[in-house]
């Protein structure tokens, strides 16, 4: 009986100083998120509460600042832009999204590891490096992106190579589309994708093309045969 009153505490002391040892691992994150995201809020809150005037200076307003900005058009004209922004966007992102996992997950794909790696590098970039890298790539006074708009002859040659890597990816997929039997209801939003965005299209009717079970027609990727 000694010895089970003697492990209960035990136990206890155990369980504790597990926990203790679980909110120290949090605690550095939860510093962080309380000095850079609660306090500014808190403090964002009690300075609108005031009002700042040439004559008199600050004084204190009460609610009358949330009263004057629920009455002004422009922020409820920038609350539907942004209801805009998130009926498009999102939708668009979960859809692309999917797609890309489907498209990966098939085991089809070409270049499978090239493309993890072009989505994981986003994530790998720090902020800092990746707004300085994209402010030299579209810096108008000596990014490559504005020198290219300005030469007519690479802006020629670049829109050509887009147009015929789309025209090539876009038969290509109708073809096997065929072969597969896929609906054409699913290969036209690919070949939009395909025209518009170039590798996301081919992403996307790779992620179709690995869901279809239809069995493989080969006499329609084979070569038509010349008349003589």
């Amino acid at each position: 009986m000694s010895a089970l009153t003697a492990a209960v505490p035990r136990r206890r002391r155990d369980a504790s100083r597990r926990a203790a040892v679980g909110y120290l691992f949090v605690a550095p994150f939860l510093v962080i998120f309380v000095a850079m995201l609660v306090v500014p809020l808190v403090y964002a809150g009690y300075l609108s509460l005031f009002r700042e005037q040439l004559i008199g200076g600050t004084s204190f307003a009460g609610l009358d600042n949330y009263t004057r900005a629920f009455g002004d058009e422009r922020l409820w004209q920038g609350v539907a832009r942004v209801g805009v922004f998130f009926l498009i966007q999102v939708p668009i992102m979960l859809v692309l999204a999917l797609a890309f996992a489907l498209a990966l997950d098939s085991g089809v794909l070409w270049l499978s590891r090239l493309f993890r790696l072009g989505f994981f590098v986003p994530y790998a970039v720090p902020g800092v490096v990746a707004t300085l890298m994209w402010g030299y790539l579209y810096g108008p006074e000596f990014g490559p992106v504005a020198q290219l708009f300005e030469n007519h002859w690479l802006l020629l040659a670049g829109w050509v190579h887009y147009l015929a890597f789309d025209l090539f990816i876009g038969a290509w997929e109708t073809r096997d589309a065929m072969a597969r039997r896929i609906p054409r209801l699913l290969l036209a939003p690919c070949l939009v994708l395909t025209f518009m965005l170039g590798p996301i299209g081919l992403l996307c009717y790779h992620a179709v093309r690995a869901r279809s079970n239809e069995p493989l027609d080969v006499a329609v990727l084979a070569p038509v045969p010349k008349a003589h």
